[in-house]
């Protein structure tokens, strides 16, 4: 928060005396417009420069003055100009004052209009004989009141996106609402376009029920699957926001016959094993086994169906290979006629390290010179089709002016690390030392080079 601090003039006096001299009265050079102390005789932070312009939220606004500073000018006053001070009165107002306390703090809470606008809040120190403010030292705050957003108010979610249309199943609704003692924000309406809402363990006949929110700001319901291959609209609104998600009520498969399952996600570095898991229905008879497809990726065995046989626990295990590139991965596995699947996201696989290679060690101060890069991993190789940043510094760790030029893309190469290349021309800059920085996914290379 930037403070805008108004001072009067230089010819001017300053009224403001806030620390007793050792002789018992005030030293009012010291607080002279020219005064070093002038600036630090009031100073304001603000705890949170912008809040929701919900006619609720508030911030707090700290004033400090010296711990020493007379009596008669102890109270801070706060004047802003949108919003309301809470505990500023009834009904409240856009001013406050109040007392310092023993360190010369003062603590005032400013809370929101119901505008998206703007509010200057000026800050000055009571002077108790001429009912006044202090004439030279004030400061000014400003804090935003935003617009609202959903997120703001309460996040909604569903423990599954998809449930059987079986009729019975559920999946949980949980609504949490940031409530800060809001009374407007103490009940959740749940609705569904398609089946059945439960709350508190009764049905509801109709779409939609109100739930109250707990005493840590949670309200849940029930969504129950209609016997229909259907998808529902389920929204929760909360002081008249509203958020909505879609279940599907997809083919029930009613002997469990298959459930698949990996980790969500993992470097593609053409290296890393995701081990894919399918749990298949105890009762299914032998022989039994799980045919995998895979899209975007391969097993282990270089091939993109494979077929496992079940285990004694019921599963079937195989490792899917990362491949080179970024892809989402989607794998099938299939028993009986059912299947199941799942995605495995391959994302970019930075380098752990970065090597890098100048064509030349010593270079003319107009000459090119090649700067080749290699991206190295522990495990694998970097992905390619990574920006690669170049920079050139001297001795000081300051730019030196030159150039790069034909700076590539990282590429992946055969059987061969991940590579990226770029020319340097020095651009006759000074000669000594130059340093080379290469940086990718967040890693940095380093090469020096001579300028001769």
């Amino acid at each position: 928060m930037k403070f805008l601090q108004r001072v009067a003039t230089a010819g001017s006096s300053v009224g403001l005396l806030l620390s007793f001299a050792a002789c018992g009265g005030f030293d009012g050079d010291r607080y002279l417009p020219t005064s070093p102390d002038f600036t630090a005789a009031l100073t304001v932070s603000v705890e949170r420069a912008a809040i929701p312009a919900d006619g609720f939220s508030t911030t707090r606004l700290t004033a400090t003055i010296s711990a020493e500073a007379s009596p008669t000018r102890r109270t801070v006053m706060f004047d802003a100009t949108k919003g309301l001070f809470a505990g500023s009165g009834s009904p409240e107002t856009s001013h406050i004052e109040a007392a310092v306390d023993d360190s010369g703090t003062a603590t005032v809470l400013l809370r929101s209009s119901t505008i998206v606008e703007t509010s200057t809040v000026t800050v000055t120190v009571k002077d108790a004989q001429t009912k006044a403010a202090v004439p030279g030292v004030t400061k000014q705050a400003v804090i935003d009141f935003v617009a609202i957003r959903a997120d703001d108010i309460f996040t909604f979610t569903a423990a599954s996106g998809s449930i059987p249309a079986d009729g019975f199943t559920r999946t949980r609704l949980t609504a949490t609402v940031a409530t800060s003692g809001n009374p407007a924000r103490n009940r959740v309406t749940f609705r569904t376009s398609k089946g059945t809402l439960i709350a508190s363990g009764t049905v509801n006949s109709d779409s939609s029920v109100d739930v109250p929110v707990d005493g840590s700001g949670v309200a849940f319901a029930d969504l129950r699957s209609s016997s229909t291959v259907e998808s529902a609209i389920v929204s929760a609104t909360v002081a008249g926001i509203t958020k909505t998600i879609i279940v599907a009520f997809v083919a029930p498969d009613p002997g469990a016959i298959v459930r698949i399952s990996a980790q969500s996600s993992a470097p593609a570095d053409g290296a890393t094993r995701v081990p894919v898991t399918a749990t298949v229905a105890s009762e299914l008879p032998a022989p039994r086994s799980v045919s995998f497809t895979v899209t975007g990726a391969t097993f282990s065995g270089g091939s993109t169906t494979e077929v496992i046989s079940v285990d004694g626990s019921n599963r079937a295990i195989i490792d899917l290979v990362a491949p080179t590139a970024p892809v989402s991965a989607r794998v099938r596995a299939t028993i009986s006629g059912v299947s199941a699947d799942t995605v495995v996201s391959f994302v970019t696989a930075g380098p752990n390290s970065i090597f890098v290679s100048p064509a030349s060690a010593v270079v003319g101060p107009n000459s090119d010179n090649r700067i080749s890069v290699s991206l190295l991993r522990d495990i694998g190789v970097a992905s390619g089709g990574q920006v690669v940043t170049y920079a050139a510094k001297d001795a000081d760790g300051n730019p030196t002016g030159g150039v790069f030029s034909g700076v590539t893309l990282s590429t992946t190469v055969t059987n061969g690390p991940t590579v990226s290349s770029a020319t340097y021309n020095h651009r006759g800059g000074p000669a000594g030392l130059v340093t080379i920085e290469v940086t990718a996914g967040g890693v940095t290379g380093r090469a020096q080079i001579r300028i001769p």
